[in-house]
């Protein structure tokens, strides 16, 4: 499958790059230094940090806004694999509560952020990328 639409592959793989890489930025370099959230063991609350010593700020979280842009951009490119793509996202962004590195609505935040920067991306490349697919009466002709 993937070598055979390898073309329309790299395109997509591209695309999930561009939409992860604006993710990261945004939300570690604007958002998170102007939010300036704690983490949550030092926000006075007790966790058990079950990774190693994360980052400065907490809010939002980039691995659910990396993962979310991820998955919807493979999904607007794949319909069919969009379930399968934001039920994993969630469990990574689920992850980041569970570790005790980041509150819900870190990752809430996070997650609705990549949504709409992997929408964007997506939406972009539908437009002007030659991602849209014909349509089912073009392909009987």
């Amino acid at each position: 499958w993937l070598y055979a639409r390898r073309g329309r592959a790299v395109k997509m793989i591209l695309a999930m790059l561009l939409a992860i890489g604006v993710c990261d930025a945004v939300a570690s370099r604007f958002i998170k230094p102007s939010a300036r959230r704690s983490r949550p063991a030092e926000a006075g609350l007790s966790v058990t940090l079950r990774s190693h010593r994360p980052g400065r700020y907490s809010f939002p979280s980039n691995h659910a806004c990396n993962s979310f842009a991820g998955a919807t951009v493979l999904g607007m490119a794949e319909p069919h694999l969009l379930w399968p793509a934001m039920v994993v996202a969630a469990l990574v962004a689920y992850s980041r509560v569970y570790v005790g590195v980041h509150f819900p609505s870190d990752v809430a935040a996070g997650a609705l952020l990549g949504l709409l920067v992997g929408g964007a991306v997506g939406a972009g490349l539908l437009r002007f990328g030659g991602w849209a697919r014909p349509s089912r009466s073009a392909q009987k002709r």
